[in-house]
């Protein structure tokens, strides 16, 4: 258990560091290659004093949906272990997200999402957090792997896709596999749950577990459709940002690629803080096959991670100095 936590704390603040310093220096030096650059530069000084600054303005609206979306999603997941208030949902979710800024694969936001909750409740309200999650983690994979079909098949000639069929096949197949069992997991939750608090060795969580039988087809349809929207809600995000900083993308396009950067983002396993580096490389990567504006890609990755990142965990951090 301590070697565990040791390799843990390890990664968490020696390699993920050191990750985000190289990953950043190799963006750096992506963006000092761009041919245009003064000219990229000088349209996005202007868009700031232009109406593309409405374009700013709609990403920024797009945090408040954004985290609005996720916290109906957790007050509905909360609706038969502790009923709370918008509000008080919303709170949690953001204090959820300044957890999530120091630990590997946010596995802190769970700890954040409690802390506004009676301590009765708290093992269950980590369960439910589960299948928060599990349910926009397949409204990922479904689009990131549409997109991925889109974009390998549709013609596409500067797609960023490796050009080998056994490759193609593999990522096909992991992918819509992991789809396919993401959904039978989700809508069979109860069953799920049911069974594994029989298990003798789980049985100091079994009331964790159970909260899990408690939701209707119903229930959780609708929190799917909530993660649906919080999905469509960050894909227009990154096309208004895409607007902002002159990055020439249809609306099509746009959300095509971005889907399939969300799904690479996905299985990339991280730190949040490490995590910028990350998304600006594999937004050159993607997006950048089908624009040459480095600058405008990486200042969208970065200012999607500032907005929907690190400005709900301040004021989740605020939200946990007040409640201490």
């Amino acid at each position: 258990m301590k070697a565990s936590r040791t390799i843990k704390s390890w990664i968490a603040y020696v390699l993920a560091p050191l990750l985000l310093v190289v990953l950043t220096y190799s963006v750096y030096r992506a963006v000092r290659t761009q041919p245009d650059l003064p000219e990229a530069w000088n349209y996005i000084r202007q868009s700031f004093v232009s109406t593309a600054a409405l374009w700013l303005i709609a990403a920024g609206v797009g945090t408040i949906v954004n985290w609005g979306l996720e916290a109906s999603k957790w007050q509905r997941l909360l609706s038969h272990t502790e009923p709370v208030s918008f509000g008080r949902a919303f709170r949690g979710v953001l204090t959820g997200v300044s957890f999530t800024l120091f630990t590997p694969n946010r596995i802190g936001e769970y700890l954040g999402r409690i802390w506004h909750l009676s301590p009765a409740s708290r093992g269950a309200a980590v369960s439910l957090s589960v299948a928060g999650g599990v349910a926009q983690l397949f409204i990922t994979a479904l689009f990131g792997m549409g997109a991925f079909e889109f974009l390998w098949r549709a013609g596409i000639t500067n797609t960023p896709l490796p050009d080998s069929t056994l490759a193609i096949y593999f990522v096909r197949f992991l992918g819509w596999s992991t789809a396919i069992l993401l959904l039978l997991l989700y809508f069979n939750l109860g069953e799920v749950g049911g069974f594994l608090s029989r298990i003798k060795w789980l049985g100091a969580i079994q009331g964790w577990l159970e909260a899990l039988t408690k939701f209707s087809f119903s229930e959780l349809a609708v929190v799917l459709i909530l993660s649906f929207l919080r999905y469509l809600v960050f894909l227009l995000q990154y096309y208004f940002l895409f607007q902002f900083f002159g990055v020439e993308l249809g609306l099509s396009l746009s959300f095509l690629t971005v889907a399939f950067l969300f799904l690479a983002l996905a299985l990339i396993p991280g730190v949040a803080l490490a995590e910028l580096g990350v998304r600006g490389q594999l937004s050159l990567w993607v997006v950048g096959a089908f624009s040459t504006n480095s600058l405008g890609i990486v200042l969208t990755a970065t200012t999607i991670w500032f907005i929907n990142l690190i400005l709900p965990a301040l004021v989740g951090g605020a939200l946990i100095i007040r409640n201490k």
